[in-house]
């Protein structure tokens, strides 16, 4: 007889600490002067919080800036001042590729 061989999904943290999974759901509701952003949690075992990062061209990637950092929670709240918005999955080796970004 030949039985499949079962996968088990990993719950540590490998590749560094670099989470590889971009930020997904990213939603932005305005309350004054300040935006209120949720995303939808990251799988990655090496997430161990978000960066949002704000910026008014988002063509150039250096002209994105860390304006909150946040645990493995899954909103922010705060006034960036920009145009534009991001959220990062942050890792202990390293930061996650980008999200897409909100206007």
């Amino acid at each position: 007889f030949s039985y499949p061989i079962e996968v088990a999904a990993s719950t540590t943290c490998a590749s560094g600490g670099t989470p590889n999974l971009e930020v997904a759901g990213l939603t932005v509701d305005k309350s004054g002067s300040n935006v209120h952003a949720c995303w939808s949690a990251t799988t990655h075992a090496c997430a161990i919080g978000y960066d949002v990062l704000a910026s008014d061209d988002k063509t150039s990637d250096a002209s994105w800036a860390v304006v909150g950092q946040v645990g493995l929670t899954t909103c922010w709240d705060g006034d960036p001042a920009h145009t534009y918005l991001l959220i990062r999955a942050r890792g202990t080796g390293g930061n996650g590729p980008w999200g897409h970004y909100l206007h």
